[in-house]
């Protein structure tokens, strides 16, 4: 297994094999926030082959749990039906699970933007722990963990400010789940 990161200055690359145990220990570790804005979060067991997307979402309650701020947004509509499904199977289960989410619409990312038809929500894939943040291409899938090629940075310092910022004003903005039989 390659060796973790190492942070020149304030960021560093994240080697794809690592994103989620590395994801999974900066909840862990977490002791004022984890907040997670993803495209794709896929915990659906034919999907979630290795179990690896439903270890972080139990991470995850388990952090709410002690106390941590723990926030995840999700994209909420797409052109794909599926991807539609995988976040709110996995929405559905933080919700259950008390942990707080919300769904991003493209008329509320910028509601004074006159954004068109085509654009239908935010395609960011971020992850805030404490003062420390990833940002890449990874989607929480087991496809992003096992199988692709995808390029994380973790990041220290103002950028993760920058990053805080973009999460509130966009939970600030986003919808809850939709209702759906218990």
């Amino acid at each position: 297994m390659p060796a973790p990161p190492r942070f020149d200055g304030m960021a560093a690359m994240v080697d794809a094999r690592l994103y989620q145990p590395f994801a999974r220990e900066s909840i862990e570790r977490a002791t004022t926030r984890v907040w997670v804005c993803m495209f794709i979060c896929d915990i659906r067991p034919g999907r979630d082959v290795a179990g690896l997307v439903l270890d972080l979402l139990l991470a995850l309650e388990a952090r709410r749990r002690l106390g941590v701020d723990v926030r995840v947004l999700l994209a909420s509509t797409t052109r794909t039906a599926d991807i539609e499904t995988a976040n709110l199977a996995s929405g559905i289960f933080l919700s259950e699970r008390g942990v707080p989410l919300r769904r991003i619409f493209a008329d509320e990312i910028d509601p004074e933007a006159a954004l068109p038809p085509e654009r239908l929500g935010s395609h960011a894939k971020f992850a805030i722990f404490d003062d420390l943040a990833l940002v890449g291409s990874a989607n929480w899938t087991d496809d992003a963990f096992r199988e692709n090629f995808e390029e994380t940075v973790a990041l220290t310092g103002g950028g993760v400010d920058l990053l805080c910022a973009e999460f509130l004003r966009l939970w600030r903005n986003g919808r809850g789940m939709p209702r759906h039989a218990a």
